[in-house]
């Protein structure tokens, strides 16, 4: 049989094998993320008045502003993925975003008191915050790291600590449904470093896949 034939089809079968993997790896990140999901209500549970918070900007805020992070976290984790991909669009999209619900919670301050200022930025639960949004993205570490190793990245430390930050982010928005903070600062500040335990995280295991 002709070499370059035999090449092609290996080739193919090296490709096919890989998407067919890949189908599964994000099959069990879903599972890993219901699993996240309920640890979250099942552990901590939903704040006591859900009910009528659901029908205010700040609940959605605090959980709209983690997914889109996520959202743009995985874009990045899958172009860092591929070789010779660019990765600059959304991580600048991610800084934008950042700046600027940075900007609008040090407006939201203005005009508080020194108490109510301290209050919009620590609440009463800075303490655990991070370390509960951290523990709630465990179950989705391992699937996310196990997948990103699929495609042996030229960066494994830079695709771990993504991976690890886009399920660290998925995780505080699973933590908003417990949280009754109403203060930007609180959500720009504490939700943002529980999701960078989870990445630290990745960056430390990223290199395992070399």
């Amino acid at each position: 049989m002709n070499p370059q034939l035999l090449d092609r089809l290996a080739s193919e079968s090296s490709v096919s094998h890989l998407r067919a993997v890949s189908t599964r790896m994000r099959a069990w990140l879903v599972a890993a993320a219901l699993a996240a999901l309920a640890l979250a209500l099942l552990w901590l549970g939903p704040r006591e008045d859900i009910a009528s918070a659901v029908g205010t900007p700040m609940f959605w805020t605090k959980i709209a502003f983690p997914v889109a992070l996520a959202a743009l976290a995985w874009v990045t984790l899958r172009r860092s993925l591929r070789p010779g991909t660019r990765i600059d669009a959304p991580i600048k999209l991610m800084v934008g975003l950042l700046l600027t619900f940075w900007l609008i919670a040090l407006v939201s301050t203005v005009g508080m008191t020194t108490a109510e200022r301290d209050l919009a930025f620590w609440g009463t639960t800075w303490r655990g915050c991070p370390f509960y949004i951290a523990l709630i993205a465990l179950p989705m570490l391992p699937p996310a790291m196990r997948w990103s190793r699929l495609f042996a990245p030229l960066s494994p430390r830079l695709s771990g600590a993504v991976a690890g930050l886009a399920c660290g982010l998925v995780a505080a928005a699973f933590y908003a449904l417990h949280c009754s903070e109403p203060g930007l600062p609180f959500l720009g500040t504490w939700y943002l470093l529980g999701a960078a335990i989870p990445a630290a995280f990745g960056a430390w295991l990223g290199p395992a896949s070399r």
